[in-house]
């Protein structure tokens, strides 16, 4: 970690809901913590707590202009700032998510962590790695304000740098796994289905959709994440005002998390009006994992790399699968709003796909697939090569058609509603928190809960807490005012009971800081304005 040397400062009370603050940081990263309104500052910040009132809190961090300070600096500033208003919420993440890993699993992500600095030192002049330098120096800022912050009434914070690391590294800690461990890799052969069904649905993430209207006159880009819920209930919507000298997009609006410099979700909304959106695909193929090295740029790495440095759609691509680390292995869409007119014929290059595996990736412009009417996404591989690659033939083969991309459960569902459904923007809001399990009269396309759009595993015979636990949705409209989003928090409620941790006790289902109910309403987040400040640190 860089050097840090700390200065006294004013602890915000606990029961504080806003707090907001600025941090000075010189050439040697010595850091001092100030008042928003500070006339010197690296990074200023303003974190409401208020996902007990919206199931969102926000966090707005704004680094002083490029002009002013070095990019290395500015990055180190703006995690620590984040990383001292959001320690308690660090804290929790942690304790709710119970991260374990191997012996060989920790050596492989120290590795990996060492060759990623060590090409940051080789390579001082080229724009990529001063870029993913950029990001590490944001992960070490965020640590070292972590670790300032005082705990409640008094000590210290008891997370390690490594453990931090960890934390944002969660999605892609399960191939790092498979990588490291053979035992470790499933063995679908000896699987019934309904073991295959769990385990899709414990490794699967998240159902999207782009969506133009008949008449081009407006174009939807919604997503919901699916994981466990014991992470649903500490949610940031952040902004990242990060002018470095070598950003095309020098902010950043997105779903995320206390402790993760990347969304994990994936969902984003850049200032050169990329929208960038992700769901989770399978790997059957085990032996596509042994390509897996500590040679390579992990994903949250990447993601952040990209959509700073893209200003299109193909760039974003391109960016991102540079030295391809083979984890967290998804379907990326990207949508260029830029390149939007509304009732306009759709340009080339408005929207691509890809798709990664270990050691391969695929992606092409799919607007002309986008304009019949609607781009589904519901992990499954779309790409023939990588469907084949990896692994999904035998698995249709042995399990049957539910496997495959035209019939898995929720391809259905997509064909026969996403476009004579979605009108406007309401209507897009429905389609994505659809959940008609046990509906009256019952809907035969929704045969279990999670068998929808957005699934409900607590409502499954034997309860699984994970499934759909947000929707996020981005227009051209929304977009035209303030780099704007919509999304809503919590489980789908519409045809649904509202989720409570009530049946659920605490020793085993970690939700430490959550709301006890998730009976939320849909906000709407601007990508381009600080959040109203109420208290200073």
């Amino acid at each position: 970690m860089l050097a840090l040397a700390l200065f006294p400062c004013v602890r915000v009370p606990a029961d504080t809901p806003t707090a907001a603050g600025s941090v000075l940081c010189n050439a040697k990263f010595e850091c001092k913590l100030d008042a928003f309104h500070a006339t010197d500052w690296s990074a200023r910040a303003t974190f409401i707590e208020s996902n007990n009132q919206t199931g969102w809190s926000t966090l707005t961090v704004e680094a002083v202009d490029a002009e002013e300070a070095a990019d290395s600096v500015q990055a180190f500033a703006a995690g620590f700032i984040e990383g001292r208003l959001t320690a308690n919420l660090i804290d929790l993440e942690w304790v709710n998510l119970q991260i374990t890993i191997s012996a060989r699993a920790k050596k492989f992500v120290q590795e990996n962590t060492q060759w990623v600095r060590s090409q940051i030192q080789a390579h001082p002049e080229d724009p990529y790695w001063v870029q993913v330098g950029l990001v590490i120096a944001q992960f070490d800022g965020l640590v070292a304000g972590y670790q300032s912050a005082p705990t409640w009434p008094q000590g210290n914070r008891s997370l390690t740098s490594f453990e931090i690391l960890l934390i944002g590294m969660q999605p892609e800690l399960g191939d790092v796994e498979k990588a490291v461990n053979p035992i470790a890799r499933p063995d679908y052969s000896k699987m019934t289905p309904e073991a295959l069904r769990e385990y899709v649905y414990a490794n699967s993430h998240c159902s999207a959709m782009i969506k133009v209207l008949p008449d081009l006159s407006e174009l939807y880009s919604a997503h919901n994440t699916w994981t466990t819920f014991s992470d649903m209930g500490l949610r940031l919507w952040k902004v990242y005002k990060l002018p470095f000298a070598t950003s095309a997009a020098q902010t950043v609006s997105f779903s995320g998390y206390a402790g993760k410099l990347a969304g994990i979700d994936d969902f984003y909304v850049t200032s050169q009006k990329l929208v960038v959106i992700e769901t989770t695909n399978s790997v059957f193929n085990n032996a596509l994992f042994d390509s897996v090295t500590t040679s390579t740029v992990p994903y949250w790495v990447r993601v952040i790399v990209a959509n700073q440095l893209a200003a299109s759609s193909p760039a974003w691509h391109s960016v991102f699968y540079k030295f391809n680390s083979g984890t967290y292995n998804n379907q990326w869409m990207t949508v260029d709003y830029k390149l939007f007119t509304p009732k306009a014929p759709l340009p080339a290059d408005l929207f691509w796909v890809s798709e990664q595996i270990p050691g391969y990736s695929a992606a092409a412009d799919q607007t002309m697939a986008l304009q019949r009417g609607h781009w589904p996404s519901y992990n499954v591989a779309f790409y023939a090569d990588i469907y084949n690659m990896s692994g999904y033939p035998k698995i249709v083969q042995k399990f049957g058609p539910s496997e495959s991309y035209q019939l898995a459960p929720r391809a259905p569902i997509f064909r026969r509603d996403a476009d004579g459904m979605v009108q406007d923007l309401h209507s897009m809001k429905t389609f994505m928190r659809l959940n008609k399990y046990n509906a009256t009269p019952t809907d035969p396309l929704f045969p279990t809960p999670e068998s929808a759009i957005a699934a409900r595993g607590d409502l499954m015979p034997k309860p699984r807490l994970a499934g759909a636990y947000d929707c996020k949705i981005a227009s051209h409209e929304l977009l035209s005012a303030e780099l704007s989003t919509t999304a809503i928090a919590g489980p789908s409620s519409d045809d649904q009971p509202v989720f409570s941790w009530d049946a659920f006790p605490m020793d085993q289902y970690p939700h430490y800081g959550h709301p006890p109910r998730f009976n939320f309403a849909w906000e709407i987040f601007a990508g381009t304005t600080p959040s109203q400040l109420k208290t200073e640190l």
